[in-house]
């Protein structure tokens, strides 16, 4: 079931170096696939996951622990939609990326395959 929270801003990601105003700049937005529940445990506690999980009442946070999957659909009106242990069955991910090898269709491909990800989308 989703849950509707108010997150107050707008969370981009965290910088990749010192920037002055004006300048061109990377932000770095983190992501986990894991299936090891510590890994993602620890990650949850972390920037972004943490105040997602902080802006849902107590009361029905604790209803939701622990948080093993996390999809978070962030607004630009400082909403987030959150799917926690469970995935949207409407969810779908595209993207553009550069192989580090030849790709062949239908071919399973692994981050460790990938030179670059130029591009995500995320359509629920």
């Amino acid at each position: 079931m989703p849950i509707e929270v108010n997150v107050g801003q707008l969370l981009a990601g965290y910088t990749a170096r010192d920037v002055l105003e004006g300048e061109e700049a990377t932000l770095i937005t983190r992501e986990l696939v894991t299936d090891d529940k510590e890994k993602f445990r620890i990650f949850a506690e972390e920037g972004i996951p943490k105040a997602l999980l902080a802006s849902i009442p107590e009361e029905k946070r604790k209803e939701l622990l622990p948080v093993e999957t996390m999809v978070a659909v962030m607004k630009r009106d400082l909403t987030a939609t959150l799917y926690l242990n469970t995935i949207p069955d409407d969810l779908v991910i595209f993207s553009d990326a550069v192989p580090k090898r030849l790709w062949n269709p239908g071919e399973e491909i692994t981050i460790d395959d990938i030179a670059d990800l130029k591009r995500l989308n995320i359509k629920i």
